[in-house]
């Protein structure tokens, strides 16, 4: 076996006795490997305000609860207010042109 490659646990005369490994990179976070999550969201857990930051300007939000409810919509100025919300899971989600992100956010 050559240097970067790994044999056929099978041994299968079928299939190729050898892959070739150029390298291999494990994950350590599905959030930290996706570009388009640039927002910035904070506080997690929050109170009853949420802040979002690195915002283009042409996005829109929806707050949905645990249970897939629609609980709040609008035009994403950088502060979303919940203050009537009961503590919780919610799901934040934002919308603008090209995709759409969504985080978790617990209320406390």
């Amino acid at each position: 076996m050559m240097a970067n490659t790994v044999e056929d646990p099978n041994q299968d005369p079928n299939l190729y006795s050898e892959i070739y490994v150029s390298s291999c990179t494990p994950f350590t976070s599905v959030e930290e490997n996706l570009d388009e999550k640039r927002y910035k969201i904070y506080p997690n857990p929050f109170s009853e305000e949420i802040f979002v930051e690195n915002l283009l300007g042409d996005e829109y939000f929806i707050i949905y609860d645990f249970f897939g409810r629609n609980i709040s919509v609008g035009k994403c100025s950088g502060t979303i207010n919940m203050p009537e919300a009961k503590s919780g899971i919610y799901y934040l989600t934002i919308l603008n042109n090209s995709n759409q992100t969504t985080y978790k956010l617990i209320k406390r």
